[in-house]
């Protein structure tokens, strides 16, 4: 794969838009898990399951967009139900890797296994 075939993105010098038209789906598709990654100060990369009431904190309050809003808006009983709905129905994992360093191949490996353990686990697969 040679950069020059792509454009940069804007104010990055190594980063590059990669033409994705053949592999883009447009139906829509079940949510089969999340995969929170997160910078550590360890050197190896670590994947674990996320589990218990960890689920809840994970995706309704770290990673909801502008989380400050529900409270102020009388949302906060329908985003806890609706977020409730999501983790019962789906994997999470927290995939963990160094704050310094390549690891893209280490993170590939990583998510590969999930995608495989998930389609033994149910016979088919969400992504392809």
């Amino acid at each position: 794969m040679e950069s020059n075939h792509y454009h940069s993105l804007y104010g990055r010098e190594m980063k590059y838009c990669i033409p994705a038209h053949t592999q883009y789906f447009a139906e829509p598709l079940p949510l089969a898990g999340i995969v929170e990654l997160v910078k550590t100060e360890n050197e190896e990369v670590e994947i674990h399951s996320i589990q218990g009431l960890e689920r809840i904190r994970t995706l309704s309050y770290h990673h909801t967009y502008r989380n400050f809003l529900i409270p102020r808006l009388g949302g906060m009983e329908w985003h806890f139900k609706t977020s409730a709905r999501i983790i019962n129905h789906i994997d999470m994992y927290r995939l963990r890797r160094p704050v310094s360093g390549f690891t893209a191949y280490q993170l590939k490996v990583k998510e590969s296994f999930i995608i495989k353990s998930r389609i033994n686990t149910l016979g088919y697969a969400f992504f392809t």
